[in-house]
């Protein structure tokens, strides 16, 4: 499994600590419902599904789910048999996918791509308070290992599906979820508009598991916006000196020669006060 960042604003305070600092400090990472994410489009195509008429279907793709409809062997007509096997996916199908998204929490991952991840600078402006906040870096593989265990639940991952589309087929899905479990209905969470691109996302999903505990020992870095405040960068380096994490610091820095973003290891004189050095 690929390294994965994920940003913090470290912006909203809890008592006299930020939250996203507070994570930190206690190893866990917040699972939220899809309804809260900030595209507004998030979700939209759950009341999309496409059911196709009995015509559409082919033989195999209904032989495969007409197992679990009731008296479907009494039909003999091929046509009639499609035709309930698609009233029965109908009248359950969006009452149990609605109950699934309900339940489903997910935490949300930036992978490299044409940009380093660290290096992104919408990232850093979207989900890096521009660049008063951080990034954790870890090996994906080695956090839903972590996550798994601390927690006593299988966590579902998988990569954001770019798409111009919002039409999502029921049956397909449905088939894809009966031939392999990894393609099952998760995969509709992993689905964005194209626009979105850039964030090169990849989502752990849980199942009704907000505060969710992991081991400091996945993390590989921690980066530091050059513009964090003075108080917030004295807790992360109190944090990380008590983890023994500290050589693990290093600082996001714009580069006044290409106004490119630069990773440093940390150095208290890349600050002064609460303003950065150009």
């Amino acid at each position: 499994m690929p390294q994965v960042f994920r940003f913090f604003s470290c912006n909203k305070k809890m008592e006299n600590i930020t939250r996203d600092i507070s994570a930190l400090k206690e190893g866990y990472l917040w699972f939220s419902r899809i309804k809260d994410f900030n595209d507004p489009f998030e979700g939209e195509y759950l009341n999309r599904f496409i059911f196709r008429q009995p015509s559409e279907i082919k033989d195999k793709e209904c032989a495969l789910l007409w197992q679990d409809v009731p008296d479907i062997q009494k039909i003999e007509n091929n046509y009639d048999r499609k035709l309930l096997v698609m009233r029965s996916i109908e009248s359950s199908f969006l009452t149990t996918f609605s109950e699934f998204v309900d339940e489903s929490r997910i935490c949300c991952f930036n992978q490299d791509g044409a940009v380093n991840a660290i290096n992104n600078k919408l990232m850093w402006g979207h989900y890096g308070n521009g660049l008063r906040g951080m990034v954790l870096e870890f090996e994906a593989g080695e956090l839903v290992n972590s996550i798994n265990s601390l927690n006593n639940q299988l966590i579902q991952w998988g990569e954001i599906d770019y798409f111009s589309s919002n039409k999502v087929d029921a049956l397909t899905l449905l088939t894809n979820c009966k031939n392999d479990p990894k393609n099952g209905l998760h995969t509709v969470l992993l689905k964005k508009c194209k626009e979105w691109f850039y964030e090169n996302e990849l989502r752990l999903i849980s199942k009704n598991l907000q505060r969710t505990a992991y081991s400091h020992k996945c993390i590989k870095s921690i980066t530091i916006g050059q513009k964090m405040g003075k108080d917030n960068r004295e807790e992360i380096l109190a944090i990380l000196g008590a983890l023994k994490l500290t050589e693990k610091l290093q600082v996001a820095t714009i580069c006044k020669e290409t106004f490119n973003i630069k990773i440093k290891s940390y150095d208290g004189s890349l600050f002064y006060q609460d303003e950065m050095i150009l």
